[in-house]
């Protein structure tokens, strides 16, 4: 279980930097925290290793709206901007 606010761990990144880390549902944020979250700038903070992928599944688990999930898509672009396209898997599966 991911404690809330997510922190990641001390030295993530670091101990292995030829190990690629997928951080699933970007940690879970919450939509109502906004792209200035804490767990958010935890996660966006991650993005200065080169190791370290975030999934985008989020967009709908931490939404408290209804499609198009409008409280979780700035937190989207938070992600975009802090890790860039080729981080940033999509999983999908879920009816949008």
């Amino acid at each position: 279980m991911i404690d809330k606010p997510y922190r990641p761990p001390a030295g993530t990144g670091d101990a292995f930097p030829g190990v690629v880390v997928v951080l699933d549902h970007c940690a879970y944020p919450e939509g109502s925290a906004g792209p200035e979250g804490e767990a958010v700038r935890a996660v966006a903070a991650l993005a200065r290793h080169h190791n370290p992928h975030v999934k985008l599944t989020f967009l709908v688990t931490g939404s408290q709206q209804p499609r198009p999930f409008v409280d979780t898509q700035a937190i989207a672009h938070r992600m975009l901007e802090a890790f860039g396209a080729g981080q940033l898997p999509v999983g999908f599966g879920f009816s949008l």
